[in-house]
């Protein structure tokens, strides 16, 4: 049993390990532009649309396949390692606070334990 144990505790860390250093989603905002989001384990960079410079959010809360942020939520589907299905919140625009959130949809993301070719991208 407790051999079993420790492969499990192995395998669920290599599977962690194998997980993609980023995942980069690219979208359009309403306006047309593009928009980047740049997911890692500590920071969500925002760039693109009407944004100057990017945006990082560090201060991130992960629940239920949904990552926050004041000013943002990321959530997306891990098919078999493959990211899809994103829905980004955000403001895209340089007026940080002034309620211009804006929602970007997209298909299918780079990154993710699958490599890109396999998913589509």
């Amino acid at each position: 049993m407790k051999n079993l144990m420790s492969v499990i505790l192995l395998t669920s860390t290599l599977a962690s390990t194998a997980f993609a250093e980023k995942i980069v989603c690219i979208g359009e905002t309403r306006m047309g532009t593009k928009a980047q989001v740049e997911i890692t384990d500590k920071a969500v960079t925002v760039s693109g649309g009407s944004l100057s410079a990017p945006r990082v959010f560090k201060k991130l809360a992960h629940a239920n396949g949904l990552i926050t942020a004041r000013g943002l939520a990321v959530s997306f589907e891990n098919h078999y390692g493959c990211i899809r299905r994103a829905t980004i919140i955000t403001e895209f625009t340089d007026l940080i606070d002034a309620g211009y959130m804006e929602v970007v949809k997209v298909g299918t993301c780079s990154g993710g334990s699958t490599p890109d070719d396999i998913c589509g991208l």
